[in-house]
Protein backbone atom coordinates (compact mmCIF):
# COMPACT_ATOMS: atom_id res chain seq x y z
CA UNK A 1 0.00 0.00 0.00
CA UNK A 2 1.10 3.38 -0.89
CA UNK A 3 0.13 6.50 0.86
CA UNK A 4 -0.17 10.29 -0.37
CA UNK A 5 -1.35 13.26 1.20
CA UNK A 6 -4.39 15.70 0.43
CA UNK A 7 -2.45 18.30 -2.36
CA UNK A 8 0.32 15.55 -3.23
CA UNK A 9 0.20 14.30 -7.07
CA UNK A 10 0.40 10.89 -7.67
CA UNK A 11 0.85 11.17 -11.33
CA UNK A 12 1.81 13.75 -14.14
CA UNK A 13 -0.12 13.98 -17.40
CA UNK A 14 2.48 13.28 -19.98
CA UNK A 15 4.33 10.69 -18.16
CA UNK A 16 5.22 7.53 -18.21
CA UNK A 17 3.09 4.39 -17.74
CA UNK A 18 4.69 3.14 -15.49
CA UNK A 19 2.00 1.85 -12.80
CA UNK A 20 -1.54 0.86 -12.27
CA UNK A 21 -3.10 2.88 -9.59
CA UNK A 22 -6.36 1.20 -7.06
CA UNK A 23 -7.73 3.92 -4.39
CA UNK A 24 -8.52 1.83 -1.67
CA UNK A 25 -9.20 4.63 1.02
CA UNK A 26 -9.54 8.32 0.51
CA UNK A 27 -10.49 10.46 -2.91
CA UNK A 28 -7.88 11.78 -5.96
CA UNK A 29 -8.65 13.87 -8.68
CA UNK A 30 -8.13 13.52 -12.41
CA UNK A 31 -7.75 16.19 -14.27
CA UNK A 32 -7.12 15.90 -18.26
CA UNK A 33 -5.41 18.11 -20.25
CA UNK A 34 -8.20 18.27 -22.67
CA UNK A 35 -9.87 21.17 -20.28
CA UNK A 36 -12.61 18.85 -19.53
CA UNK A 37 -13.90 19.24 -15.58
CA UNK A 38 -12.07 17.29 -12.97
CA UNK A 39 -13.25 13.74 -12.21
CA UNK A 40 -13.61 12.67 -8.32
CA UNK A 41 -12.21 9.05 -8.24
CA UNK A 42 -13.01 7.10 -4.58
CA UNK A 43 -12.77 3.84 -3.51
CA UNK A 44 -12.43 1.02 -6.25
CA UNK A 45 -12.05 3.06 -8.78
CA UNK A 46 -8.22 3.05 -10.85
CA UNK A 47 -6.59 4.21 -13.02
CA UNK A 48 -3.36 3.90 -15.85
CA UNK A 49 -4.42 0.77 -17.69
CA UNK A 50 -5.13 1.89 -20.91
CA UNK A 51 -2.11 4.27 -20.62
CA UNK A 52 0.08 0.85 -19.77
CA UNK A 53 -2.28 -0.95 -22.54
CA UNK A 54 -1.54 1.27 -25.13
CA UNK A 55 2.12 1.63 -24.36
CA UNK A 56 1.06 5.69 -24.29
CA UNK A 57 2.35 8.23 -21.51
CA UNK A 58 -0.45 9.14 -19.21
CA UNK A 59 -3.11 11.40 -20.67
CA UNK A 60 -4.23 13.15 -17.13
CA UNK A 61 -2.57 14.17 -13.88
CA UNK A 62 -3.43 12.28 -10.64
CA UNK A 63 -4.05 14.09 -7.98
CA UNK A 64 -4.49 13.32 -4.00
CA UNK A 65 -7.94 15.20 -3.28
CA UNK A 66 -7.81 13.92 0.15
CA UNK A 67 -5.21 11.64 2.42
CA UNK A 68 -5.38 8.95 0.09
CA UNK A 69 -4.19 4.75 -0.15
CA UNK A 70 -3.53 3.36 -2.98
CA UNK A 71 -2.55 0.01 -4.16
CA UNK A 72 -0.63 -0.19 -6.99
CA UNK A 73 0.78 -2.46 -9.80
CA UNK A 74 4.38 -1.64 -11.53
CA UNK A 75 3.64 -1.75 -16.05
CA UNK A 76 4.84 -5.30 -16.22
CA UNK A 77 2.85 -6.78 -13.70
CA UNK A 78 -0.08 -4.97 -14.25
CA UNK A 79 0.27 -6.64 -17.97
CA UNK A 80 1.37 -9.99 -16.93
CA UNK A 81 -1.59 -9.69 -14.57
CA UNK A 82 -4.00 -9.31 -17.47
CA UNK A 83 -2.59 -11.69 -20.22
CA UNK A 84 -3.08 -14.61 -17.43
CA UNK A 85 -6.29 -13.53 -16.68
CA UNK A 86 -7.76 -13.51 -20.31
CA UNK A 87 -5.24 -17.15 -21.00
CA UNK A 88 -3.15 -15.23 -23.78
CA UNK A 89 -0.09 -14.06 -24.70
CA UNK A 90 -1.05 -12.56 -27.51
CA UNK A 91 0.39 -8.51 -28.07
CA UNK A 92 -2.53 -6.81 -25.45
CA UNK A 93 -2.37 -3.64 -26.90
CA UNK A 94 -3.41 -4.86 -29.84
CA UNK A 95 -6.56 -6.28 -28.64
CA UNK A 96 -7.54 -2.55 -26.50
CA UNK A 97 -7.01 -1.01 -29.58
CA UNK A 98 -9.72 -2.97 -31.56
CA UNK A 99 -11.81 -2.92 -29.08
CA UNK A 100 -11.91 0.49 -28.98
CA UNK A 101 -11.77 0.95 -32.41
CA UNK A 102 -15.01 -1.11 -32.56
CA UNK A 103 -17.01 0.62 -29.93
CA UNK A 104 -16.38 3.64 -31.65
CA UNK A 105 -18.23 2.32 -34.89
CA UNK A 106 -21.08 1.41 -31.97
CA UNK A 107 -24.36 3.68 -32.16
CA UNK A 108 -24.70 5.37 -28.83
CA UNK A 109 -27.78 4.47 -26.92
CA UNK A 110 -31.14 6.54 -27.61
CA UNK A 111 -31.52 8.61 -24.52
Amino acid sequence: MVRYSAGDVIVRAGGPADKFVLIVEGEAELTQEDGSPPVTLGPGRFYGEMAILRDEPRSGTLSARTDVTLMTLDRDAFRDMVAQSLGTTADFTQLVAARLKALAREPSPAA
